[in-house]
């Protein structure tokens, strides 16, 4: 469905080129996940932040630092592309 994956950074499409690099998290990155849309990228990472990407990989927010990993992610169902959940 999607055409791109995030490594730790760059955006890389399914024919393997990079199509943008960047600084995403420090350390591993542990969960990628693209909303309902796919016009939004979530991250998480073993730094424990939580970021949001735009599709072409600019950084739309960070949604904090937490003490652990962030391993999981999850978007809402609803009209709204919202992140809901993160374990």
């Amino acid at each position: 469905k999607h055409p791109f994956v995030q490594t730790n950074n760059a955006v890389v499409s399914s024919l393997s080129t990079v199509e943008h690099i960047f600084k995403a998290h420090t350390g591993a990155v542990l969960c990628v996940k693209w909303d309902k849309n796919g016009s939004s990228l979530a991250s998480s990472g073993e730094d424990g932040q939580v970021k949001i990407w735009s599709r072409t990989g600019n950084l739309r927010t960070s949604l904090g630092a937490y003490a652990e990993p962030v391993h999981c992610l999850a978007w809402g169902y609803g009209s709204s592309s919202s992140l809901t959940n993160y374990c």
